[in-house]
């Protein structure tokens, strides 16, 4: 079996962080009766388990490729280690070669947080707070404001070197 995350194509662009899985089965050395007892298969990634389910567990046996999304926890932007350990139906682990890795989580996706600064009977006076834990390359990011007719009031360009705007 191997294991790769998701952070290839989307690394500087913010994706999930470290919570997409591909398993991809190796089968030409399992006999029908080795995977007959295989009952269950966990993924152990920096000491946080997560245990394939039933239908990704048969569609792993059956020789698919299968997409887990692991537990919560790995923090963002960081090399994890792994760890693929299967078991029989008496949690027997089974011996599995090839089943440690390292691989790197994904970027964790800025946030704008918007807040009303200020507001009176003809004017509101709104304040984002842009949040980039993980400094991700923003480009071609802007934010629009339109009044109720849909007329555009203010338009700007996020930055990464501000974290305010209003």
């Amino acid at each position: 079996m191997a294991c790769s995350d998701d952070h290839g194509s989307n690394q500087e662009n913010g994706g999930a962080s470290g919570s997409v899985t591909e398993v991809t089965p190796v089968t030409s050395n399992l006999n029908a009766e080795e995977i007959k007892g295989i009952n269950k298969i966990v993924i152990v990634a920096n000491g946080i388990k997560t245990t394939l389910k039933n239908d990704k567990l048969n569609m792993l046996l059956q020789g698919k490729e299968v997409t887990v999304e692991t537990s919560e926890g790995l923090p963002s932007n960081s090399n994890i280690n792994y760890e693929i350990k299967v078991y029989d139906i008496n949690e027997v682990e089974l011996k599995v070669e090839n089943n440690k890795g390292k691989t790197r989580t994904s970027m964790q996706e800025p946030t704008v947080r918007v807040t009303v600064k200020e507001q009176d009977i003809v004017s509101v006076t709104l304040s984002l707070k842009l949040t980039n834990k993980d400094n991700v390359k923003l480009e071609n990011y802007k934010y629009v404001v339109k009044r109720a007719n849909g007329q555009i009031a203010k338009e700007e360009k996020l930055s990464k070197n501000r974290n305010r705007y209003n």
